[in-house]
């Protein structure tokens, strides 16, 4: 729950590992741009035994391979159905050895022969490639580009998958599987290793795996593991694409894991990782494209192995709710979860227990060590809790902020209730002025709001103004859940108080969230923001830690170009929109607000309650909120009132319509998937249109109970956002943003082109144009259906059953031709 992005669930505190002996020495100045990497007492490229089976792709720093296809030999049927999909990764220093281990099913009665195709990325070397099917070693061929080039051709043609055609220019692996029994599976492992892409301090490995612009699914789990074993302590962790979960045994090795059920494979796996000696890393990423301002994430993340003496102890209130209302279950697991952080005190901690109701009662006048007498004490006090009585918030929370405090201590108070105001100061603008009056000492106030009566606008409106964050629960063991996993985050403090000043050329702005906030061990801040200028620059990294001001300096480049890394334009385009939707329904709604966030949400294609995407137009929508009739229709047979997005009534079969696991043939097997693409963007806009029924109010029904609770967690999901949410109707590909539209994906711009290029989807000028410019590869595998700007005023149009079958080489080099 705290600001800073976890590094990985988990409902208990992490325990503080005491620093190994580094293993080698280590230069203690960061590491330039373009170097070959940092080396330790090892070899940075260490030589790596794989028993018979060695593969180097040197060529292709940080790639691994796509998703391998098992294509049987009868042209009438598709690729076989995926069962499982499982991927073992292990990285020493800049090394990958990764293991591939897929299942697929025959869904026929009868035993087939299949050709087992791997793709290799673009510029891959290989001296070694073979596979196991089913235990045995099995000889395949790896085929250079050219003839890679028709293979590819004729897939792509065959099963009609634009996924694939990222892949064009690049190497293949092929080999024969038979027999294939009748009803069975087939089970294919490989294994292989790469050399990954390293600058400044920042690993990046990826795994393509997107194959269609249906992607296939698994029928039962997709499994990813990435052990990481470096010389040179690790910092941060992180993917941009896939939610996992970091576990770190220490400072220089850790896992990250991911596994989901029936999982859609259309997503490339990307994971960055960094190494610095520091006790505090940053590392920085970019992304700039051309003629326009930079955007940059800053991953900020504290030393694994600490020593006592280096965390800090921190003065914790809880305060609880003990109104008649928090009878029965919510109360019952709210003491459960208070108990949990009590037992989870630190030595060095001083805490107190504040229970309201139509009164307030304290444990004690002032804050108590966290000894085992004292914990004890408080146990007992808690265990003896009844509910009874009103609801008291203002003296509650007036008690909690008049506690003495401790120099060089942070003080976190915890506040859970299940209500709104009955007793003493009851107007919630009031409350929220006085409290932030009350906070001179600058205490961070996290909330918990449990069950269908609180206001999610007025409790939000506390913990944002006193530098914390809220949680909603629906019933007691939610809550339990969710108490005791926010707590495992912030129980250890590092350095509060945290400000970053840049100096050099750069120009930084909008920089998301605002307020830097406080570091704990385990976690790590991902701050996201823009650049004007290129150039080098010295970061400055300040904060308290206890009563001494603590430093740091990191010599970094902020590139006139970068072409990686353009996921970061969206998640920074959907922070800003999450603190500008934040202001609205705080604060109340301007033209000015407004306007930004249409033209941000047009811009990026994200949902808004103002914005949404026509099948027929080009214009972002103004939404009329608080509809009639959601409330009660069942979601599965929804049907939108007249004044609903139009884009929620498309006509290209996107709707509500389930996809299926793999490809649509008679090779392969129906397997449930999750939510369809546009439900979630449903989902999302109903959550998001709470915003403009309730902006400016913190009290009444608007902002309360399920829909102010959904409305919550979706800001705070877009506020700190780390990872892309793909709506159902707009796709953000390198940095181009398009729209669903009549059965295809037009780029946004492209509908009042002066000149147009119409070809036909998989003829010899589509694949011509591919050859000519492959940069273009990324967007036309979205569909058979694309429109693609190309300069200013022209579009390319591919249709999946009109169009021109050849285009002479000279009028396609015109028409490219800026």
């Amino acid at each position: 729950m705290p600001p800073a992005e976890p590094a990985g669930p988990g409902s208990s505190p992490r325990p503080i590992h005491r620093r190994a002996h580094p293993r080698s020495k280590t230069p203690a100045r960061p590491y330039e741009a373009g170097s070959e990497g940092p080396r330790g007492g090892r070899s940075s490229m260490r030589r790596i035994t794989l028993g018979i089976l060695v593969l180097a792709l040197a060529a292709a720093p940080g790639a691994a391979s796509a998703i391998g296809i098992l294509l049987p030999t009868d042209p009438s049927l598709g690729p076989m159905a995926i069962e499982s999909h499982r991927v073992e990764i292990s990285i020493t220093d800049r090394a990958a050895v990764t293991k591939v281990d897929q299942v697929f099913q025959n869904r026929t009665d009868r035993i087939l022969e299949a050709t087992y195709i791997f793709p290799l990325p673009s510029g891959s070397s290989v001296s070694e490639f073979a596979l196991w099917i089913n235990g045995q070693r099995t000889e395949g061929e790896v085929l250079e580009r050219e003839a890679a080039a028709r293979i590819y051709q004729d897939i792509v043609a065959r099963i009609r998958d634009p996924g694939l055609i990222e892949y064009l220019g690049g190497n293949l692996f092929k080999a024969r599987v038979f027999p294939i029994p009748a009803r069975g599976e087939q089970r294919v492992e490989i294994q292989f290793t790469s050399v990954l892409s390293y600058e400044a301090g920042v690993y990046r490995y990826l795994y393509p795996m997107k194959t269609s612009g249906q992607s296939a699914s698994t029928m039962r789990d997709f499994t990813l593991t990435a052990r990481i074993d470096s010389a040179i302590p690790l910092q941060s962790i992180y993917s941009p694409t896939h939610e996992v979960d970091i576990a770190r045994r220490d400072d220089h090795h850790a896992t990250a894991g991911f596994e989901k059920n029936r999982a859609d494979l259309g997503k490339d796996f990307l994971l960055y990782f960094t190494v610095s000696p520091e006790d505090v890393g940053l590392s920085l990423l970019t992304y700039r494209p051309a003629h326009e301002d930079g955007y940059f994430m800053m991953m900020i993340t504290p030393r694994n192995d600490l020593e006592d003496d280096e965390v800090m102890g921190k003065h914790v209130t809880f305060v609880l709710d003990t109104s008649g209302s928090m009878s029965g279950d919510k109360l019952d697991k709210a003491k459960e979860a208070l108990r949990f952080c009590l037992e989870h005190l630190g030595s060095d901690d001083r805490f107190n227990v504040i229970r309201f109701s139509s009164g307030v009662e304290a444990l004690s006048e002032t804050p108590l060590r966290a000894s085992s007498a004292n914990v004890q004490q408080a146990k007992d006090f808690v265990a003896g809790l009844r509910a009874l009585g009103g609801t008291a918030i203002s003296d509650a929370l007036a008690a909690a902020l008049d506690q003495p405090e401790e120099e060089g201590v942070p003080h976190i108070i915890v506040f859970l209730t299940d209500g709104m105001p009955t007793v003493g100061q009851t107007d919630t603008d009031r409350i929220i002025r006085d409290v932030a009056d009350w906070n001179r000492r600058r205490a961070r106030v996290f909330v918990f709001g449990l069950g269908e009566d609180v206001n999610a606008n007025f409790l939000d409106a506390i913990s944002a103004a006193n530098r914390g964050a809220s949680e909603y629960a629906r019933g007691g063991e939610e809550l339990e859940r969710k108490l005791s996993g926010f707590y495992g985050k912030i129980a250890y403090p590092v350095m509060a108080d945290l400000v970053l000043k840049v100096d050099g050329a750069p120009d930084l702005y909008d920089i998301y969230p605002r307020e830097t906030p406080d570091l704990f061990h385990g976690g790590q801040l991902l701050l996201i923001g823009r650049y004007r200028h290129d150039g080098d620059a010295e970061v400055i990294l300040g904060g308290k830690v206890g009563v001494q001001t603590k430093t740091y300096s990191y010599e970094v480049n902020f590139p006139e170009r970068e072409r990686d890394n353009d996921f970061l334009a969206h998640l920074w385009a959907t922070r800003k929109v999450g603190f500008l939707l934040d202001e609205i329904r705080l604060h109340g709604e301007n033209s000015e607000l407004r306007d930004e966030v249409i033209a941000l949400g047009r811009e990026y294609g994200i949902v808004t309650p103002y914005t949404s995407y026509l099948v027929t137009e080009d214009e972002p929508v103004v939404v009329v909120p608080n509809r009639p009739g959601w409330r009660d229709d069942p979601p599965d047979r929804w049907t939108p009132p007249p004044v609903e997005p139009a884009w929620l009534g498309v006509e290209d079969g996107a709707g509500f319509a389930q996809p299926t696991g793999g490809w649509r043939s008679s090779g392969t097997a129906a397997a449930p998937a999750a939510a369809p693409p546009v439900a979630a963007d449903y989902e999302r806009y109903r959550a998001l249109s709470t915003v403009t029924r309730s902006a400016g109010q913190t009290s009444g029904e608007a902002a309360a109970g399920d829909d102010g609770r959904r409305m919550s967690e979706e800001l705070r999901g877009m506020r700190e956002a780390a990872r892309e949410q793909t709506g159902g109707l707009t796709r953000y590909v390198a940095g181009r943003l398009f729209v669903r539209s009549g059965g295809g994906w037009i780029e946004d711009g492209a509908a009042g082109a002066r000149a147009t290029l119409e070809i036909r989807y998989l003829s010899r000028a589509y694949f011509d144009v591919l050859a000519a410019h492959p940069e273009l590869s990324a967007l036309l595998s979205l569909g058979e259906q694309v429109t693609v700007r190309v300069g200013d005023d022209k579009a390319l149009v591919v249709r999946a059953s009109a169009g021109r079958e050849t285009v002479p080489a000279d009028e396609l080099e015109e028409f490219f031709d800026d």
